[in-house]
């Protein structure tokens, strides 16, 4: 009260955050049952999320009811993760390994990812193939929007897919040794950077500049384009299969 400023220091939360596993016990599917989830209880904003393998297969099917999900990762692990994922967009806030998939998932809602760098670094890639699980493949069928996104297969000998129905509404694609599936169309300017495996193309993208790059030399390895749709720019240097 006598006019003089006051500064208060706030020290910075070392708390890890809460990882929320999931178990499918409660018969309705709902994120928003505690019972489905270990330790039980409602996921909160800023936790991590796991969809193991190993579940019977209606307890692999879940619904996020929740009206805000903004959370740091989703891991699905196992080779035998079949989890299909409902209900309201979903926005991931890591900076790196956003979702980390093994085995065969879908997430059939609309996908953002607020903490990709606006320039994708090799370092941070957004969804990853889970070393050591194999081949996967994970689809989105809602849009999926950021500034970019980096898919990329560590594990040498595997081919991780990742599959986008819906629309890619960011600026840049990055994929390293892995494949790329894009369908339905989309009007967005997209430039796509496509280093040792495939991007496949299906339906309208006219807006969509593709370079692809191949380091035969150590991998083996070469970027291809293939699909019957409609693309922009091709430059670089690998292969075009037209079907």
């Amino acid at each position: 009260g006598d006019g003089n400023d006051v500064t208060l220091t706030v020290q910075p939360s070392n708390t890890p955050p809460t990882t929320n596993t999931w178990t499918g016990a409660h018969p309705s599917g709902y994120w928003s049952a505690p019972a489905n989830w270990s330790p039980a209880g409602v996921p909160v904003n800023g936790d991590e999320l796991v969809f193991p393998g190993g579940l019977p297969p209606g307890d692999m099917v879940s619904t996020n009811d929740l009206p805000d999900s903004i959370f740091r990762s989703i891991t699905f692990g196992g080779a035998s993760s079949r989890h299909t994922i409902h209900g309201n967009p979903i926005t991931l806030t890591n900076r790196a390994d956003c979702i980390i998939n093994s085995g065969t998932n879908v997430i059939a809602c609309d996908l953002s990812f607020s903490g990709t760098p606006a320039t994708p670094d090799y370092q941070y890639p957004t969804i990853r193939g889970s070393f050591g699980s194999g081949s996967g493949e994970l689809t989105v069928i809602g849009n999926v929007g950021g500034s970019s996104l980096y898919f990329i297969d560590e594990q040498w000998g595997t081919e991780s897919r990742l599959v986008i129905r819906g629309r890619f509404t960011g600026g840049s694609l990055r994929v390293l040794y892995a494949t790329l599936a894009l369908y339905g169309d989309n009007p967005n300017a997209v430039s796509a950077e496509i280093r040792g495996n495939q991007l496949l193309v299906q339906g309208s993208q006219p807006n969509l500049n593709i370079t692809l790059f191949s380091d035969p030399f150590k991998t083996l390895t070469w970027g291809s384009l293939r699909g019957d749709g409609q693309v922009g720019d091709v430059t670089g240097y690998g292969f075009i299969v037209l079907d």
